[in-house]
């Protein structure tokens, strides 16, 4: 074999590393690597628990209190705004006394 033969066969039979993986050790280590990241069927089914137990029902509630705002806020808007357009037909504050000058003050003398 000539040295481009052997590079191809070297390159062939090499099989790729990951990068969690310890050099010169074999499937065994890498299989039990492999079996550490993934969950466990109890651990699988602790989450699916607490998803539904916890945490669907805390963004429900949320998502609930924030139409529940919305609305209030849309219905405070429109009341606010209706009554600045009926109280800007007639004046604000109480009616002035019988007696009162134009401006509402009553026994008001004006030096000259």
């Amino acid at each position: 074999m000539d040295l481009s033969g052997r590079l191809r066969l070297m390159i062939m039979t090499e099989q790729p590393r990951s990068p969690f993986s310890v050099p010169g050790v074999g499937g065994a280590a890498q299989f039990v690597q492999a079996m550490g990241r993934r969950p466990s069927p109890a651990a699988k089914a602790a989450i699916i628990v607490f998803l539904a137990v916890i945490a669907v029902p805390i963004v429900l509630l949320v998502l609930a209190a924030g139409l529940v705002s919305a609305v209030v806020y849309a219905v405070l808007t429109v009341v606010s705004s209706l009554m600045n357009t009926v109280s800007g037909a007639r004046p604000k504050g109480p009616p002035p006394p019988p007696g009162a000058d134009d401006e509402g003050r009553r026994n008001v003398r004006v030096r000259s």
